[in-house]
């Protein structure tokens, strides 16, 4: 049949298998080395029949050999029919369409094998009288064409059948791979997913007050709410330079400057302590000696005889009542500022001066403590200070009543440091709002603790607090959200739950990660923050 180059037609599933000319060439070469092998049997032949020839003298047991070579001279012949005889079925397979070199060369092999000596292998024949190939790999890369019904020839397919063991190991090693692929995804799934929920709650504030003990001895104190804490003392000295408020009066004096004015044809001299009168009579003099030229006026200062506020008088017009009536109009002063009242005293120490004194220089010591004992506690952890009243020593360079503008005061103290853990303040006061009110404490506000120191012992080193404190509660309880309701839904799934109870008041969902918004099937990977 001619071929093509057309492919294999898609349309035609009943394609049928023609043998190509590479096949043919084949079987040619194998009919071929059958003729060697047969002339190579009759040469042997021909030497086995010399052989006999001359030894046909021997003795019983040469004969015996003869009759060896005999049968495999007789062997040898049935080899060469046993040849004839498979090559002229496989010249008359060629023409059937349907022959199969393959089946035909398993049929070779077997023949070879029985030449050969080994035993004959169970082989099944097929319809035609050929051995069935149980074979997984053939004896030659068969090439093929292919031709549908219409006689299209197809296109050219090399042929390879590979060994069921590879297949089925490549299939091991694929499934092997796939089911870890899905076993590091679940790991993973179960391992990274994580949800965090932080929910507001409604909430009440509650401000109130707890008293406790604390103690540095290394013996517990047998007290109700008694906490180990640490006391330090501290002796800090503080010095300081303050005013005197205290004043004396000495006098004073009255300062102000005139110009007298000479619109009289004379020049007219005036001596120190020449009266001057103001309008309302205040008598005033003047300092220096002067003399007036006529028609001129010159400046001068001016005192007075009774010191008082009162003589700080505004500008005015002033008399000279030492000359002549007849030109006291022409001869006069003028003020064109307010004199003004100097006054006279000494300043002396009070009793109240060097009081607050001491008490500045008190509240500085307390200052220097707590910058110490910030620096020394370290955080965490919260103080109170007690300054030993008993203790203060007070220094002065200036008594009460003794004159001075300024005096010098240095004040020396202990002050005990009393600290705590903060975290231990924070567990009593819930112990104390859950006792009392019965209410689920939400927070303590660590900001909002103070403290007040009550009593003192020195001797025991043991102190009594009261500390100040906000707490919020929740209002209801704080159990009301079942983690596992909330084990692998979505995020509208969550939220239509949450949304249902009363007592949240907002939320937030924090999806790990972030772009898989989906909870963990483990409800140990939810977590649950009340704020």
């Amino acid at each position: 049949m001619p071929l093509t180059s057309h492919p294999i037609s898609p349309t035609n599933p009943k394609n049928k298998k023609v043998k190509s000319s590479s096949q043919i060439e084949k079987i040619s070469k194998f009919l071929s080395d059958s003729d060697l092998v047969k002339d190579e049997i009759q040469e042997k032949n021909v030497r086995v029949d010399e052989v006999k020839k001359e030894k046909i003298t021997e003795t019983v047991s040469h004969s015996e050999q003869k009759t060896v070579n005999k049968i495999e001279s007789s062997d040898d012949k049935e080899k060469i029919d046993s040849r004839k005889e498979f090559f002229r079925l496989m010249a008359e397979k060629i023409k059937d369409k349907d022959f199969n070199i393959n089946k035909a060369m398993a049929v070779k092999e077997e023949i070879n094998r029985i030449e050969k000596g080994a035993s004959p292998k169970e082989i099944e024949l097929d319809e035609d009288g050929f051995v069935e190939d149980k074979q997984e790999e053939d004896y030659f890369e068969e090439e093929v064409y292919y031709e549908d019904d219409n006689n299209n020839s197809g296109k050219k397919i090399l042929e390879e059948e590979k060994p069921k063991s590879f297949v089925l190991y490549k299939k091991i090693v694929y499934r092997f791979l796939f089911l870890t692929f899905v076993l590091l995804l679940l790991v993973s799934y179960l391992s990274f997913v994580k949800l965090n929920i932080i929910v507001h709650t409604e909430k009440n504030k509650i401000d109130a007050s707890l008293n406790f003990y604390a103690y540095s001895n290394s013996e517990k104190m047998n007290l109700d709410r008694a906490l180990k804490s640490s006391i330090t003392k501290m002796e800090i000295e503080e010095k300081g330079t303050f005013k005197s408020s205290g004043e004396k009066d000495t006098g004073g004096e009255i300062v102000g400057r005139v110009k007298i004015i000479n619109n009289y044809s004379k020049n007219q001299p005036l001596v120190a302590t020449t009266r001057l009168l103001s309008s309302d009579d205040k008598l005033f003099r003047l300092k220096d000696t002067v003399n007036v030229p006529a028609g001129g006026s010159i400046e001068v200062d001016i005192y007075a005889d009774s010191i008082s506020e009162e003589m700080a008088i505004n500008p005015d017009k002033f008399i000279i009542p030492g000359l002549w009536i007849g030109v006291q109009d022409k001869i006069y002063a003028e003020s064109y500022q307010k004199f003004n009242y100097v006054k006279d005293s000494k300043k002396y120490v009070m009793e109240k001066d060097l009081n607050s004194a001491v008490e500045s220089l008190k509240n500085k010591i307390i200052e220097q403590a707590e910058a110490k004992a910030k620096s020394a506690i370290g955080s965490g952890r919260q103080y109170v200070l007690s300054v030993d009243t008993d203790s203060f020593i007070v220094n002065s360079n200036k008594k009460i009543g003794e004159e001075a503008e300024s005096f010098d005061v240095s004040v020396k103290s202990v002050v005990n440091v009393i600290s705590f853990e903060t975290d231990e303040i924070v567990k009593l006061a819930k112990q104390k709002i859950s006792i009392e009110s019965s209410q689920n404490v939400s927070e303590i506000d660590a900001n909002s603790l103070s403290y007040e120191l009550v009593n003192f012992d020195s001797s025991k080193n043991l102190a009594e607090v009261k500390a100040f404190f906000a707490a919020r509660t929740l209002v209801g309880s704080d159990d009301f959200i079942n983690k596992k309701h909330l084990s692998n839904l979505k995020k509208d799934q969550i939220e239509a739950y949450l949304n249902k109870i009363e007592e949240i008041k907002s939320y937030e969902l924090v999806f790990t990660p972030n772009f898989l918004k989906r909870s963990p099937m483990l409800i140990d990977k939810i977590n649950i923050e009340y704020r």
